[in-house]
């Protein structure tokens, strides 16, 4: 007996008469089923999405032009293309070369590991290297090249499952207007998401086929897609939760069946594990990204505080911009604002995934496939996987609630649920295209201006002679500030002091002190680390909630000794001082401080008398 599935199997919606009156989802229909004018709505959006053109590099592009160039040193020898996302091996004397070598902040932890394997995506950034090396335009055309093919492989998926054309187009553009996919995209260093999330996408396709017609080509490919989507990056793991949702409510055969064709990648992605863990990838004692194996009882708290706040990000889209990613309190009460926003968007949800198998398809892969990433802090580019079921049901909401509206009372649940479709309607359909032409404006203005503004990262008043020179940063304008400036000096020939280092992070009220003729006291009521946004930088490098510092810890680098006086609740240092190796007034410290756009240099340097220097 053929228990195979035909493309009848799946359910979906009630198909549409071309007899219906005129209503707010047959006039909808018309205009997404009319190819042309679904074509010219999604080009637009992709016009718009080439704005990424004008962007500047970031610290983890530069940093990986130098490891391609061999100016990094590559973890116990490997090859640049299994290092380029090690940014820390675990390895303490490797990690105090680089906070010599790359400025950076004097708490980095030495046992940190922040390390990916992603050969694929590396590979494509060895291509853009050899093609056009340091054309950063070049670098992000690429990545929007990555996204266009996400988008058609997005649209080969969707046809199989919405079936409906208008339906199709409509979630296409759901996706491709997407602001949050745009920062993805606008992040060369992210190329890895849109990578497997393509191959991702394929993979689910081609299984989709292989259970219709039982045909092992289409097993193969899929497996296949699989593979190179977990080469790309860790992202492909959304994978398992799509094919996991797909076994559960789109598979029609027998129970035996279904987990028998879910073996192939179950096995694949062991493999992958496994070879991860062999290759000693995986990150700890980092507050940025949290291992599972390393830590599984802190990663199942991270699911209750980040799965919240990231399914926030898919169905609220830019309306959720005010989520800060910090490590304190504010962290739970955005939590349960999110899971607030959450069980009203189920709510509206409900009637459909009670009818559909498809939306409960769509739905439970969304909320699985962003369990791997709450490792990380909960960030809008980290949604990539989960948006891909939220566009999809929000197509299916528009035909279910639109289609044959109701007449109820004011008061109807169904009434006020359709309200709620169409506020996220709102979100995703107008909210999103506006945020990408008002960002596509601002980036155009900026890169007209460019000449006339200067990169302070290249300009910076570094004395000459620079032998033997060492710049003290009393304060910096952005969290990775100093690391950039070294990357892009290195990058382009610039000359660089000897030694660089830090003291804290730019936020009010920071008060500098000087003790002794070689002393320096910091303090900062709310910590020279900051728990804000920007202050997600001082996460990367130490992880407060596992290891906080405790008043007395001391932690040397080659120009000082920092000595941690007194601690705030969350294991912020607030008070520390800063023993140099040479005295204040010797002529080869300069230090600087960012004062109103600028930064002020030689603020200790001959001057009698001075005691104290606020930054505000």
């Amino acid at each position: 007996m053929n228990n195979a599935m035909t493309p009848d199997d799946v359910d979906t919606a009630p198909t549409i008469h071309t007899h219906q009156k005129l209503t707010a989802y047959s006039l909808l229909l018309r205009i997404f089923s009319n190819q042309g004018i679904a074509f010219f709505f999604i080009a637009s959006v992709f016009v718009l999405l080439a704005q990424v053109l004008w962007l500047e590099f970031l610290i983890d592009d530069y940093y990986h032009q130098l490891v391609i160039s061999g100016g990094v040193s590559a973890p116990d020898g490997r090859h640049w293309i299994l290092s380029m996302f090690t940014f820390f091996d675990g390895n303490s004397e490797r990690t105090a070369q680089m906070v010599k070598e790359f400025a950076l902040p004097w708490w980095t932890r030495l046992d940190i590991k922040i390390s990916f394997l992603r050969p694929l995506t590396a590979f494509t950034h060895f291509i853009d290297n050899a093609l056009q090396y340091n054309n950063r335009a070049f670098f992000h055309l690429h990545s929007l090249l990555w996204y266009g093919f996400f988008l058609v492989a997005v649209y080969i998926f969707y046809s199989r499952f919405l079936k409906d054309k208008a339906l199709t187009n409509l979630a296409v553009f759901f996706v491709a207007a997407n602001y949050f996919n745009y920062i993805t995209m606008s992040w060369v260093a992210n190329r890895n998401a849109l990578i497997g999330g393509a191959f991702v996408v394929l993979a689910l396709y081609f299984h989709h086929r292989a259970c219709q017609n039982t045909n092992h080509l289409y097993k193969l490919f899929a497996c296949c897609f699989v593979a190179l989507g977990l080469a790309a990056g860790e992202v492909a793991l959304a994978s398992c939760a799509y094919l996991f949702a797909y076994a559960l409510f789109i598979d029609q055969r027998k129970i035996f069946r279904r987990v028998l064709s879910l073996v192939p990648y179950a096995l694949m992605t062991l493999l992958w594990l496994g070879l991860y863990k062999l290759g000693g990838y995986g990150s700890h004692g980092s507050g940025l990204y949290l291992d599972p194996s390393y830590d599984p009882v802190a990663f199942l708290a991270r699911i209750l505080l980040h799965l919240p706040i990231l399914l926030a990000y898919c169905w609220g889209g830019v309306t959720t911009f005010f989520f800060n990613p910090g490590v304190d309190g504010i962290l739970v009460s955005q939590a349960l604002i999110a899971m607030a926003f959450i069980v009203l968007c189920l709510g509206i949800l409900a009637p459909l995934l009670k009818q559909s198998a498809v939306a409960r398809f769509f739905a439970l892969g969304s909320v699985i496939a962003l369990l791997p990433v709450c490792a990380g802090l909960p960030q809008p580019r980290l949604v990539l996987m989960g948006s891909l079921g939220t566009c999809a049901l929000l197509a299916l909401l528009a035909q279910f609630y639109l289609q044959h509206p109701r007449k109820n009372k004011f008061f109807s649940v169904r009434k006020w649920a359709t309200f709620g479709f169409v506020f996220l309607f709102f979100i995703h359909g107008v909210l999103h295209p506006l945020a990408l032409l008002g960002n596509g404006i601002r980036q155009l203005k900026n890169s007209q201006n460019a000449a006339l503004r200067p990169n302070i990262a290249l300009t910076l008043p570094f004395e000459q002679p620079l032998e033997g020179q060492t710049a003290v940063f009393i304060t910096v304008p952005s969290p990775f500030f100093l690391p950039e400036v070294v990357l892009e000096r290195k990058q382009v020939g610039m000359a660089l002091p000897a030694d660089i280092s830090l003291l804290s992070m730019t936020q009010p009220n920071v008060r500098v002190e000087i003790v002794n003729d070689s002393t320096l006291a910091v303090h900062s009521p709310d910590g020279v680390m900051p728990n804000n946004f920007l202050g997600v930088a001082s996460l990367v490098f130490c992880d407060l909630m596992v290891r906080p510092y405790v008043a007395g810890d001391r932690i040397d680098t080659a120009i000082m000794s920092s000595e941690i006086i007194e601690v705030n609740e969350l294991g912020a240092p607030v008070l520390v001082h800063h023993h140099f190796h040479k005295a204040l007034t010797d002529r080869s410290l300069i230090f600087y401080y960012w004062d109103r756009l600028q930064y002020k240099f030689n603020v200790l340097k001959d001057v009698a008398g001075l005691s104290e220097v606020r930054v505000l």
